[in-house]
């Protein structure tokens, strides 16, 4: 094959790969913004609605980074229980107050959001710089991140299937509180 021919299939594959790369980390988003949303409430019964909505609209147009530091900040539990919100001290009417945890040991937190925020940092570089760092017209340089873009693959599928586990654990949950039923 000509090194013409050979560098457009390469770069056509390249392309492939890239925009493989970026769905998964928008489907890895997306996730993350859901146990966001998802993860808490609080507030009286009447304006659930409105917090709902309030809080919806606080993540939609938010970026993966910003979205990735409040995931750890309210999905994932320090080491002491949060404080429960019970609102105000006079109560007119219902008040609910909701929030979901993960939990784990120091260390394996620490490793989660390091690896969290190192694939936000791809992200971004394959979202902003890569291709200025790409020489078009170079064969190594396009098998060089060809190589990359599955590197990149295999650390990303490991960390979007954990957090897919956690919004199931999370619907589970959900659905689980909705078809509770007292006996008393």
């Amino acid at each position: 094959m000509e090194s013409g021919d050979e560098l457009k299939d390469l770069t056509n594959e390249l392309f492939r790969r890239m925009g493989r790369n970026l769905l998964n980390f928008q489907a890895m988003e997306r996730m993350l913004k859901f146990l966001v949303l998802k993860g808490q409430l609080h507030g009286p019964i009447s304006a659930i609605p409105d917090l709902m909505r309030a809080r919806a609209d606080s993540i939609r147009l938010t970026t993966m980074g910003p979205t990735a530091k409040r995931f750890f900040e309210e999905i994932m539990a320090g080491d002491e229980e949060p404080e429960p919100d019970l609102g105000p001290v006079e109560i007119k009417e219902p008040w609910i107050s909701f929030s979901i945890a993960f939990k784990g040991d120091k260390k394996s937190k620490a490793e989660f959001r390091a690896e969290l925020e190192d694939l936000v940092r791809e992200r971004n570089e394959l979202v902003h710089h890569l291709g200025a760092k790409w020489d078009q017209k170079s064969v190594a340089s396009t098998r060089k991140l060809l190589e990359q873009m599955d590197e990149q693959l295999a650390r990303v599928i490991p960390l979007f299937e954990r957090l897919q586990a956690m919004g199931q654990a999370m619907k589970d949950c959900a659905e689980a509180l909705a078809s509770a039923r007292g006996d008393g």
